[in-house]
């Protein structure tokens, strides 16, 4: 068996491995990987609705049963709102999204998945870039979900390790500090580690995204580096970037019992 080769190294003092989290565009059936303590995505249609209108997705009894069936295994599930990349002046798919829209979705993610955790907010992050945007765009979406529910978790999708996107967060909320290549996980690992530090001195919490990650071996390398940046969250596949259509986060890897012994050794998902 593979397991039985994998041992880790280079873990230096006080360092902790990171929990479970994963971006699960995944088909319905694949949600009974996930094992206990695990974060993940719940994603009807590029959000609750349909394309661009306000019409519910056609699959939503489904998600329903995951929700609660989550809720019982002690899975956490985020519902995933697309925000636009903060150009909130129309709606037009990775390209903007208006505020009303994003309200809408929060809205009726609450109303039809009582037992979900909390909402994913996807494309907070802009072009050109502009460091004091920040604050003002996680109030907005922060508002949002506290109108419809007090305690839910907030997790915002940044997705770079530039340390001007910490200033505005609140203790609890999940920032995503990387989704990229493995090969540039390890580039920018110094700037990764410093953000990270920076994050929890505010309370928060982050998330790494990593894919292109090929063998166990890398794997075993990635884990080992996000533990000693005391990663909160992490999630790695071998499935490339930038693939058209884009799947690399639409299935598990196919190390992924692998990675779950690695992440969490006592519970196989």
């Amino acid at each position: 068996m593979i397991l039985m080769c994998i041992v880790f190294f280079g873990k230096g003092s006080g360092a902790r491995l990171p929990e479970i989290g994963v971006i699960s565009y995944w088909d319905l059936e694949l949600y009974n990987k996930l094992p206990p303590k695990s974060l993940a995505l719940i994603n009807p249609d590029n959000g609750i609705f349909t394309g661009q209108t306000r019409n519910l997705a056609t699959n939503l009894n489904a998600y329903k049963d995951i929700v609660a069936e989550a809720s019982k295994k002690q899975v956490r599930l985020l519902g995933y709102v697309p925000t636009g990349y903060f150009n909130h002046k129309c709606n037009i798919r990775t390209k903007c999204q208006t505020l009303g829209r994003i309200d809408a979705q929060v809205k009726a993610y609450f109303l039809h998945f009582p037992k979900l955790s909390g909402i994913f907010f996807d494309e907070t992050s802009l072009d050109p870039w502009d460091c004091s945007a920040f604050t003002g765009e996680y109030k907005s979406l922060r508002s949002i979900v506290r109108k419809y529910n007090s305690k839910a978790t907030i997790a915002f999708n940044v997705a770079v390790p530039d340390r001007c996107t910490i200033v505005g967060l609140k203790r609890g909320e999940i920032i995503v500090v990387f989704e990229n290549s493995f090969g540039n996980y390890t580039k920018e690992a110094a700037a990764i580690r410093n953000f990270t530090e920076a994050a929890h001195n505010v309370g928060a919490i982050v998330w790494c995204l990593i894919h292109s990650v090929s063998d166990i071996r890398s794997l075993q390398s990635t884990i080992n580096t996000a533990s000693n940046m005391n990663i909160d969250l992490f999630y790695a596949t071998d499935i490339e970037g930038n693939l058209k259509p884009n799947i690399t986060w639409n299935s598990p890897p196919t190390y992924w019992d692998t990675q779950v012994e690695l992440l969490n050794p006592k519970r196989k998902g």
